[in-house]
Protein backbone atom coordinates (compact mmCIF):
# COMPACT_ATOMS: atom_id res chain seq x y z
CA UNK A 1 0.00 0.00 0.00
CA UNK A 2 1.47 3.34 -1.10
CA UNK A 3 0.37 6.61 0.53
CA UNK A 4 1.39 10.20 -0.16
CA UNK A 5 1.91 12.36 2.91
CA UNK A 6 2.30 16.01 3.81
CA UNK A 7 4.66 17.57 6.33
CA UNK A 8 3.26 19.95 8.89
CA UNK A 9 5.36 23.11 8.46
CA UNK A 10 5.19 23.96 12.16
CA UNK A 11 5.84 20.58 13.78
CA UNK A 12 7.46 18.57 10.92
CA UNK A 13 5.00 15.77 11.66
CA UNK A 14 4.06 13.33 8.87
CA UNK A 15 0.38 13.94 8.08
CA UNK A 16 -1.85 11.48 6.26
CA UNK A 17 -5.55 11.12 5.51
CA UNK A 18 -7.35 8.47 7.55
CA UNK A 19 -11.01 7.45 7.50
CA UNK A 20 -12.80 6.42 10.70
CA UNK A 21 -16.08 4.50 10.66
CA UNK A 22 -16.53 5.36 6.96
CA UNK A 23 -16.20 9.11 7.63
CA UNK A 24 -13.37 11.49 6.82
CA UNK A 25 -10.71 12.04 5.75
CA UNK A 26 -9.23 13.06 9.07
CA UNK A 27 -5.78 14.43 9.86
CA UNK A 28 -3.55 11.76 11.47
CA UNK A 29 0.16 11.74 12.36
CA UNK A 30 2.40 8.78 11.57
CA UNK A 31 4.36 8.40 14.79
CA UNK A 32 6.90 5.59 15.22
CA UNK A 33 7.35 6.74 18.81
CA UNK A 34 3.69 6.21 19.74
CA UNK A 35 2.81 3.04 21.65
CA UNK A 36 -0.62 2.74 20.06
CA UNK A 37 -2.82 4.08 17.30
CA UNK A 38 -5.10 6.74 18.76
CA UNK A 39 -7.90 9.17 17.98
CA UNK A 40 -8.52 12.57 19.50
CA UNK A 41 -11.13 13.23 22.16
CA UNK A 42 -12.71 15.75 19.78
CA UNK A 43 -13.02 13.19 16.97
CA UNK A 44 -14.54 10.60 19.29
CA UNK A 45 -17.17 13.13 20.35
CA UNK A 46 -17.81 14.27 16.78
CA UNK A 47 -18.45 10.72 15.54
CA UNK A 48 -20.31 9.61 18.66
CA UNK A 49 -17.76 6.91 19.46
CA UNK A 50 -18.20 5.27 22.86
CA UNK A 51 -15.11 5.52 25.06
CA UNK A 52 -14.13 3.61 28.18
CA UNK A 53 -11.78 4.47 31.02
CA UNK A 54 -8.88 2.05 31.12
CA UNK A 55 -5.46 1.76 32.68
CA UNK A 56 -2.89 1.77 29.87
CA UNK A 57 0.58 0.47 30.69
CA UNK A 58 3.47 2.88 30.12
CA UNK A 59 1.30 5.95 29.58
CA UNK A 60 2.13 8.75 32.01
CA UNK A 61 -0.48 9.19 34.72
CA UNK A 62 -0.47 12.90 33.93
CA UNK A 63 -2.00 12.18 30.52
CA UNK A 64 -5.76 11.51 30.61
CA UNK A 65 -6.64 8.59 28.38
CA UNK A 66 -9.52 6.37 27.39
CA UNK A 67 -9.92 3.50 24.96
CA UNK A 68 -12.38 2.95 22.12
CA UNK A 69 -13.29 0.21 19.65
CA UNK A 70 -13.56 1.52 16.08
CA UNK A 71 -15.82 -0.28 13.65
CA UNK A 72 -13.42 0.65 10.87
CA UNK A 73 -10.12 2.47 10.37
CA UNK A 74 -8.96 2.98 6.80
CA UNK A 75 -5.65 4.23 5.36
CA UNK A 76 -5.79 4.46 1.55
CA UNK A 77 -7.07 1.01 0.47
CA UNK A 78 -6.10 -0.77 3.72
CA UNK A 79 -9.02 -1.29 6.12
CA UNK A 80 -8.80 -2.41 9.76
CA UNK A 81 -12.01 -3.62 11.38
CA UNK A 82 -12.82 -3.69 15.10
CA UNK A 83 -9.67 -1.72 15.92
CA UNK A 84 -8.83 -0.85 19.54
CA UNK A 85 -7.41 2.68 19.86
CA UNK A 86 -6.47 5.10 22.60
CA UNK A 87 -8.49 8.30 22.97
CA UNK A 88 -6.32 11.30 23.88
CA UNK A 89 -6.85 15.02 24.37
CA UNK A 90 -4.42 16.31 21.74
CA UNK A 91 -5.45 19.93 22.31
CA UNK A 92 -4.06 19.63 25.83
CA UNK A 93 -1.07 17.47 24.92
CA UNK A 94 0.19 19.41 21.88
CA UNK A 95 -1.33 22.84 22.42
CA UNK A 96 -0.99 24.98 19.31
CA UNK A 97 1.88 22.96 17.87
CA UNK A 98 1.01 22.74 14.16
CA UNK A 99 -2.35 21.84 12.67
CA UNK A 100 -5.12 20.17 14.71
CA UNK A 101 -4.54 16.44 15.17
CA UNK A 102 -7.37 13.92 14.79
CA UNK A 103 -5.23 10.90 15.67
CA UNK A 104 -1.96 9.02 15.38
CA UNK A 105 -0.90 5.84 13.60
CA UNK A 106 1.36 4.10 16.11
CA UNK A 107 2.99 0.80 17.00
CA UNK A 108 -0.16 -1.31 17.33
CA UNK A 109 -0.76 -0.76 13.61
CA UNK A 110 2.81 -0.42 12.32
CA UNK A 111 4.18 -3.58 13.97
CA UNK A 112 2.73 -5.79 11.22
CA UNK A 113 4.52 -4.04 8.35
CA UNK A 114 7.69 -3.36 6.49
CA UNK A 115 7.28 0.41 6.52
CA UNK A 116 9.10 2.70 4.07
CA UNK A 117 9.15 6.42 4.87
CA UNK A 118 10.49 8.37 1.90
CA UNK A 119 10.95 11.92 3.19
CA UNK A 120 12.33 13.45 -0.05
CA UNK A 121 9.42 12.04 -2.11
CA UNK A 122 6.86 12.39 0.72
CA UNK A 123 5.64 8.83 0.27
CA UNK A 124 4.86 5.94 2.61
CA UNK A 125 4.84 2.27 1.68
CA UNK A 126 3.22 -0.40 3.87
CA UNK A 127 4.18 -3.99 2.99
CA UNK A 128 2.85 -7.08 4.74
CA UNK A 129 5.78 -9.29 3.75
CA UNK A 130 9.09 -9.44 1.91
CA UNK A 131 7.57 -11.36 -1.00
CA UNK A 132 5.46 -8.52 -2.35
CA UNK A 133 6.36 -8.60 -6.04
CA UNK A 134 5.88 -4.87 -6.48
CA UNK A 135 8.75 -4.09 -4.10
CA UNK A 136 12.21 -5.62 -4.27
CA UNK A 137 14.26 -5.53 -1.05
CA UNK A 138 17.08 -7.74 -2.33
CA UNK A 139 19.54 -4.84 -2.60
CA UNK A 140 18.69 -3.28 0.76
CA UNK A 141 21.52 -3.08 3.29
CA UNK A 142 19.85 -4.07 6.54
CA UNK A 143 20.92 -3.24 10.10
CA UNK A 144 19.36 -4.64 13.27
CA UNK A 145 17.33 -2.49 15.61
CA UNK A 146 16.26 -3.21 19.18
CA UNK A 147 13.15 -2.45 21.16
CA UNK A 148 14.35 -0.21 23.98
CA UNK A 149 13.85 -1.97 27.33
CA UNK A 150 11.22 -4.28 25.81
CA UNK A 151 9.01 -1.34 24.87
CA UNK A 152 7.66 -0.34 21.44
CA UNK A 153 10.46 2.22 20.99
CA UNK A 154 12.83 1.49 18.08
CA UNK A 155 16.46 1.80 19.10
CA UNK A 156 19.15 2.22 16.44
CA UNK A 157 22.92 2.44 17.06
CA UNK A 158 24.35 5.96 16.92
CA UNK A 159 27.97 7.10 17.09
CA UNK A 160 28.72 10.70 18.05
CA UNK A 161 32.04 12.25 17.08
CA UNK A 162 33.48 8.76 16.60
CA UNK A 163 32.28 7.44 19.96
CA UNK A 164 31.12 3.95 20.80
CA UNK A 165 27.54 3.09 19.78
CA UNK A 166 24.56 4.27 21.80
CA UNK A 167 20.96 3.27 21.06
CA UNK A 168 18.81 6.27 20.13
CA UNK A 169 15.04 6.13 19.60
CA UNK A 170 13.99 6.61 15.96
CA UNK A 171 10.89 8.77 16.27
CA UNK A 172 8.98 10.32 13.35
CA UNK A 173 6.89 12.18 15.92
CA UNK A 174 9.94 14.19 17.05
CA UNK A 175 10.58 17.49 15.31
CA UNK A 176 14.28 17.49 16.15
CA UNK A 177 17.11 15.22 17.28
CA UNK A 178 17.79 15.16 21.02
CA UNK A 179 20.57 13.91 23.26
CA UNK A 180 20.03 13.47 26.98
CA UNK A 181 21.97 15.75 29.28
CA UNK A 182 23.47 12.66 30.90
CA UNK A 183 24.97 11.37 27.64
CA UNK A 184 26.07 14.86 26.58
CA UNK A 185 27.98 15.16 29.86
CA UNK A 186 29.46 11.66 29.45
CA UNK A 187 30.75 12.55 25.98
CA UNK A 188 31.95 15.95 27.25
CA UNK A 189 29.99 17.82 24.60
CA UNK A 190 30.12 21.59 24.73
CA UNK A 191 26.58 22.94 24.99
CA UNK A 192 25.18 26.46 24.81
CA UNK A 193 21.94 27.80 26.30
CA UNK A 194 19.22 28.23 23.69
CA UNK A 195 16.00 30.24 23.97
CA UNK A 196 12.81 28.22 23.91
CA UNK A 197 11.64 24.92 25.29
CA UNK A 198 11.35 21.28 24.25
CA UNK A 199 7.71 20.18 24.40
CA UNK A 200 6.35 16.65 24.44
CA UNK A 201 3.26 14.77 25.54
CA UNK A 202 4.58 14.60 29.10
CA UNK A 203 5.43 18.28 29.52
CA UNK A 204 8.26 20.65 28.63
CA UNK A 205 11.90 21.34 29.49
CA UNK A 206 14.61 23.92 28.86
CA UNK A 207 17.06 23.10 26.12
CA UNK A 208 20.67 23.64 25.15
CA UNK A 209 22.35 23.23 21.77
CA UNK A 210 25.45 21.23 20.88
CA UNK A 211 27.28 21.22 17.55
CA UNK A 212 28.46 17.72 16.62
CA UNK A 213 31.37 17.04 14.31
CA UNK A 214 29.75 13.77 13.21
CA UNK A 215 26.46 11.99 13.87
CA UNK A 216 26.54 8.46 12.48
CA UNK A 217 23.79 5.85 12.02
CA UNK A 218 24.72 2.67 10.17
CA UNK A 219 26.48 3.84 6.97
CA UNK A 220 25.00 7.36 7.10
CA UNK A 221 26.84 10.31 8.63
CA UNK A 222 25.87 13.95 9.01
CA UNK A 223 28.65 16.39 9.82
CA UNK A 224 28.45 19.69 11.70
CA UNK A 225 24.98 18.80 12.95
CA UNK A 226 23.15 20.72 15.66
CA UNK A 227 21.47 18.63 18.33
CA UNK A 228 19.29 19.54 21.30
CA UNK A 229 20.55 18.61 24.76
CA UNK A 230 17.84 18.41 27.40
CA UNK A 231 16.43 16.51 30.35
CA UNK A 232 13.76 14.23 28.87
CA UNK A 233 12.22 13.31 32.22
CA UNK A 234 9.73 16.18 31.97
CA UNK A 235 9.02 15.73 28.26
CA UNK A 236 8.35 12.08 27.48
CA UNK A 237 6.21 9.59 29.43
CA UNK A 238 8.81 6.94 28.58
CA UNK A 239 11.82 9.07 29.56
CA UNK A 240 13.01 6.43 32.01
CA UNK A 241 13.48 4.09 29.04
CA UNK A 242 15.23 6.70 26.84
CA UNK A 243 18.76 6.79 28.23
CA UNK A 244 20.59 8.34 25.28
CA UNK A 245 18.45 10.34 22.88
CA UNK A 246 15.93 10.60 20.07
CA UNK A 247 16.46 10.79 16.30
CA UNK A 248 13.98 13.26 14.82
CA UNK A 249 13.09 15.15 11.69
CA UNK A 250 16.26 17.21 11.20
CA UNK A 251 18.19 13.97 10.59
CA UNK A 252 15.47 11.79 9.05
CA UNK A 253 14.35 14.34 6.44
CA UNK A 254 17.27 13.46 4.17
CA UNK A 255 16.50 9.76 3.86
CA UNK A 256 14.24 6.99 2.73
CA UNK A 257 13.89 4.92 5.89
CA UNK A 258 12.80 1.28 5.80
CA UNK A 259 11.61 -0.26 9.07
CA UNK A 260 11.09 -4.02 8.93
CA UNK A 261 9.08 -4.45 12.11
CA UNK A 262 8.58 -8.26 11.96
CA UNK A 263 12.32 -8.89 11.54
CA UNK A 264 13.57 -5.97 13.69
CA UNK A 265 15.85 -4.37 11.13
CA UNK A 266 16.14 -1.05 9.33
CA UNK A 267 17.84 0.70 6.45
CA UNK A 268 18.65 4.30 5.53
CA UNK A 269 18.87 5.11 1.83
Amino acid sequence: MAVNFKLDESSNHIRLDVYVNKEGPFNFILDTGAKATSISKNLAEKLGIETLDMEVEDISVSIPHKIALLEELRIANETYENEDVLVLNFDKLLGKCGQPVDGTIGFTTLKHYILTIDYPQKKLLFDWNMNNQSNDYSDVEWHDFVYINDSHLIGVPVKINGSESFDFVLDTGAGGTVITKQLADKLQLETQPFPGIVKGVGGEAKMEIALLKAFNIAMSTQENMQIIATDLDNVAPKAAKIKNGIIGYNFLRNYKIILDYPNQRFSLI
